[in-house]
C-alpha cells in the first residue's frame, strides 16, 4: 500500500500554476521599476536641457549682459577681451552639459531617439 503524503495545498493544480505566477508577479514588478526609472531619466534629460538653454541664452547675449554691467566706462577694445574671457567659461559649461545629456541619454538604448 501507498501512503499519501498530504500537501500544504490541497488542490494540487495550484503547484502546476505556480512557477508561471510568480513569474507573472517579476515581470510585472520589473516593468514598474523600469517605468519609474525611465521617467527618472527623462526628467533628468529635461533639466539638463532647461540648463543648456538657459546657459545658450547668457552666451547669446553676453555682450549686453558686459555692456550693461560694464558701462560707458570701458573702452570698445577692453569690452571685447572681456566679453570673450567671460564667454570661454560659459562655452565650457555648455560643453559639459551637451556631454552629461547625451551620456544620459546613452543609458537608456532607445532614448535617445525620442528625445532628439
Amino acid at each position: 500500500m501507498q501512503s499519501q503524503v498530504q500537501t500544504y495545498f490541497p488542490n494540487r493544480d495550484l503547484l502546476n500554476y505556480l512557477p508561471s505566477l510568480i513569474l507573472a508577479i517579476l515581470s510585472v514588478v520589473v516593468a514598474i521599476f523600469s517605468y519609474f526609472y525611465v521617467k527618472g531619466v527623462f526628467k533628468k534629460a529635461d533639466e539638463i536641457e532647461e540648463n543648456i538653454f538657459i546657459v545658450k541664452g547668457w552666451a547669446d547675449n553676453l555682450e549686453y549682459i558686459v555692456y550693461m554691467q560694464r558701462g560707458p566706462y570701458v573702452s570698445q577694445p577692453l569690452l571685447d577681451k572681456i566679453v570673450e574671457k567671460e564667454r570661454k567659461p560659459l562655452e565650457a559649461e555648455l560643453e559639459s552639459l551637451k556631454m552629461e545629456r547625451q551620456f544620459l541619454l546613452d543609458r537608456v538604448p532607445l532614448l535617445g531617439v525620442l528625445k532628439k
